[in-house]
């Protein structure tokens, strides 16, 4: 082999990937491994510490470990390990991993012993493959681990007794690729993805998030003549929904893809048990990173109203005062702009705007734009005060409990804030802010629930955060953050809007 090429493939992955290394097809075939567009952008976007959520069948795993056998034969001393969340797993991703072995030219590779049924070893120059599973929980508490998978992360039984002592031998210039397809909200893959995308946001994030919806995946089509497209769809051009259309616009999805994308549907629409699909569609094929985790547990609001409001949701196409903006400010429209405070150290500030008005006898509210973040409380105030004047001078309510009392106090010269009325006399005090207790916690929830169907949000934090809201009896919670649902709820228990039932509505007030 010319000592130029030989070169090449130790110092190029993706050049040797093609000329060296067969996978096979989903045809059965064996082809040159080539990366496939979402393969490409995991490889080229990693940054060391990752966090992937991607559809099923991708090539994910395959990925990291071709990237993982170069380095092993190609850089002495690398300790490479994969953990599969099943244990008949590993079988086949040992197997894929000796496949490799055997593509490899004789030139490029070390002796190979095989210690285990579950290692590969190459003494000459002290690199070894392990692969194991999540189920063995001791596996990675031995030498430096220079690369670590841990795939289908969402679906491991327990995460913290292998994640902690394996992630700890894993040195800073190392690879840790924690992959999965989403599985429900109540895991621990949901929570390390959320929380890598709202630390980034911040500037404090160790593990960088990455989403890959179904529609980047080349193989996920069907032409018109197809005979696994539908019957009903073999035609040209397709009648497509008012969903179909909203999906085109966001993702860029094809004819082709939508036809994909009905035959999965009747495919797990027909595979119903008891009433309940054995998989759902979002779930294994994620179009945004907020509905494909299918939610566990009982949800305060509305799951399908939820799953509708975050297809409706895009990035925010203007940053303004210090806000994302999704509607700019208009002349002679009346603004509210709510507060839900934090510590501004460990806890979230969420200020959130909006417009609400009366079509008829039926009241709508759009939000218009949002800020959060770990933000003290005289910041908070200067910010809100601003984003305030630039809304027409919009009516400030904040909730003035702990860390809202701070705030209040520094919005002392601005005009236009909320006061709370007296209970008995129905007058408005002097007392600024709303108060959420226990006692008026299930109006402010009944106010979403019940305003909810006619909110215009774009917002897909926001979403998120409706979503995380669980109740069991008279018990409601969050499964994660709740700062800007509570700044929801602050705007419309305390929005300017007609007049409605006459009734004590909590200690924060009374509805005239």
């Amino acid at each position: 082999m010319n000592l130029d090429i030989m070169q090449r493939l130790v110092s190029d992955k993706l050049f040797f990937f093609e000329n060296v290394l067969r996978i096979e097809n989903k045809r059965s075939e064996l082809v040159p491994y080539k990366l496939k567009p979402i393969q490409l952008d995991m490889y080229q976007t990693q940054t060391g510490r990752d966090v992937l959520l991607k559809p099923a069948q991708v090539g994910s795993t395959t990925l990291w470990m071709s990237v993982f056998y170069h380095d092993c034969i190609t850089k002495p001393g690398t300790t490479s390990v994969v953990v599969a969340h099943e244990e008949f797993i590993t079988q086949r991703l040992l197997a894929k991993v000796h496949f490799f072995e055997k593509c490899t030219p004789d030139q490029l590779k070390p002796r190979l012993e095989h210690k285990s049924a579950y290692e590969m070893t190459w003494p000459d120059i002290h690199s070894t493959f392990y692969i194991g599973s999540a189920r063995s929980y001791v596996f990675g508490r031995g030498d430096t681990i220079h690369n670590l998978l841990c795939s289908e992360y969402a679906y491991w039984p327990d995460t913290a007794k292998i994640i902690g002592p394996a992630s700890d031998r894993v040195p800073l210039e190392g690879k840790l690729i924690i992959e999965s397809t989403p599985n429900g909200e109540d895991n621990d893959f949901h929570d390390l993805y959320k929380a890598a995308k709202q630390l980034e946001e911040v500037g404090g994030n160790r593990f960088k998030a990455h989403f890959y919806p179904w529609t980047l995946e080349a193989d996920y089509q069907l032409p018109p003549d197809s005979p696994y497209a539908l019957a009903r769809d073999r035609y040209t051009p397709l009648d497509l929904t008012a969903e179909e259309m909203e999906l085109a616009r966001k993702l860029g999805t094809t004819e082709d893809q939508i036809r994909w994308r009905r035959m999965k549907i009747a495919e797990k629409e027909q595979l119903r048990r008891s009433g309940e699909m054995v998989k759902l569609f979002s779930q294994e094929f994620p179009e945004n990173d907020e509905s494909c985790f299918i939610t566990a547990g009982d949800m305060l609001y509305d799951s399908f109203l939820l799953t509708e409001l975050s297809r409706s949701c895009y990035k925010a196409p203007d940053y303004l005062h210090g806000a994302k903006v999704w509607q700019p400010p208009q002349p002679d429209i009346k603004y509210e702009l709510a507060i839900d405070p934090g510590m501004g150290i460990n806890t979230r500030t969420a200020i959130t705007v909006w417009q609400f008005w009366w079509d008829g006898d039926v009241e709508y509210g759009r939000h218009c734009a949002t800020i959060v973040g770990l933000i003290p409380p005289v910041k908070t105030a200067e910010l809100a005060i601003d984003l305030a004047k630039f809304y027409n001078h919009a009516m400030i309510a904040v909730e003035a409990n702990n860390h809202g009392l701070a705030v209040v106090s520094e919005l002392k010269s601005y005009g236009n804030v909320y006061r709370r009325k007296d209970i008995v006399s129905g007058k408005l005090s002097y007392n600024v802010g709303w108060l959420t207790t226990p006692r008026t916690k299930p109006y402010m929830v009944k106010e979403v629930a019940k305003m909810l169907p006619r909110l215009e949000i774009h917002d897909l934090d926001i979403v998120s955060e409706l979503r995380n809201m669980r109740t069991a009896g008279d018990i409601v919670g969050s499964v994660g953050s709740d700062d800007l649902h509570d700044s929801v709820a602050i705007a419309l228990v305390c929005r300017q809007s007609k007049p409605g039932r006459r009734g004590y509505v909590g200690s924060a007030g009374y509805r005239w």
